[in-house]
Formats: structure tokens, sequence, C-alpha cells
């Protein structure tokens, strides 16, 4: 069973798709590894350690949602936004051990709507204003990575699929398809 992370930058219309798909999959969404409104925790690359050793990862009795993994996002964000990556996502060969974890246990949607869309919707209020202030660098940054991901992956634009349209039910159908894996039940135990 694959877990499900949801990726992309911010107005991308990512927490729509989310709740829709917690809604029709009835899987749970994992906590956050970082808040919109704040900097990483110092301890992420520990954060993100722990989570791949646990049984639920890595077994898959337990299926999740994620919005945003910092495996994805935190090598987009750091360099791009704070001009820096912290901790062992420093070290390529820290990363690629990670990655080597997470990339056969996951499915990644990739919400990529046009540039414009993703302009209109960053919002000052709502989004850090360092990276409203380099959004275009930051999309960038993932059409190049969405293309390089080493996994199953779908690439999501809310305009063509928006909620509650036809598009946006086989966005979902082929998301289950891909993160079941032939399983005929998501698999539901506490973490």
């Amino acid at each position: 069973m694959r877990h499900i992370i949801v990726e992309g930058p911010d107005g991308a219309g990512k927490t729509d798709l989310i709740r829709d798909l917690a809604n029709h999959l009835g899987l749970p969404v994992h906590p956050r590894f970082v808040q919109s409104r704040t900097q990483p925790p110092e301890d992420l690359d520990m954060r993100v350690m722990d989570d791949l050793a646990t049984p639920a990862f890595t077994s898959g009795y337990h299926t999740w949602i994620y919005d945003r993994h910092p495996l994805i996002s935190e090598l987009i964000y750091g360099p791009v936004v704070r001009g820096s990556l912290q901790g062992q996502f420093q070290f390529p060969s820290w990363v690629d051990r990670m990655l080597a974890t997470l990339v056969p246990r996951v499915v990644v949607v990739w919400c990529i709507p046009p540039y414009a869309e993703v302009v209109n919707n960053v919002n000052p209020e709502r989004d850090r204003p360092d990276v409203v202030g380099k959004i275009y660098d930051v999309y960038q940054a993932y059409e190049r990575s969405h293309k390089m991901w080493a996994g199953p992956f779908l690439v999501h634009d809310y305009t063509t699929a928006p909620a509650g349209s036809a598009n946006r039910g086989v966005l979902i159908s082929r998301v289950r398809r891909m993160a079941q894996e032939g399983e005929r039940e998501w698999r539901m135990n506490p973490r």
C-alpha cells in the first residue's frame, strides 16, 4: 500500500485536493512537518527519519495522505526561499538514502496549475511573505522537480479538474488505483 503525497507550490490547489482525497478515500491526513506561516523546525531531518522508520510507513499497515513531504518540499523551499538547506538535507548522500525509503512507498500528486493561477492564489496574509516574493522561482523549481521524480506520480491542474467535476473523480480514482497496487482495502490501523 502506498502513501499519497500532495505536492506543489503555494496557491496550487493542494488543500482542496487533500480534502477531496481524504473524504473520498477515507484516509487520514498526516500531521504537517512544517506549517505554512512558520520556518521549518531545526530537527526536520530527524522528524523525517523517525517518520520513515515507523512500521506504519515501512510495512504499509497504515496509509496516510501527506500535505507535502520535506524530502520534496524542503529541497525546493530551502534553496529558493532561505538560500540554504538545513541539517542533513545539505548532504546528498543522506537525501538519497531517505529517498530510497520514500519513493517505493508513495505516489505523488504534483499540483501544477498554470503559473497565472498560482500568482492569483498566493496571499501574503495566509502564505509567508518570503514565499510570496519568490513564488515564480518556487513554481519553476516544482516544474523541474516533478519531471525528475523517480516514483509513481500524477500531475494535477485544478483548473481542468476542479472540485466536484468528473475530471476530479477520475483523478481520485487514478490515485486510489496507484496507491492500492492491487490491495483490496486501505489499511487503517493506528500508527
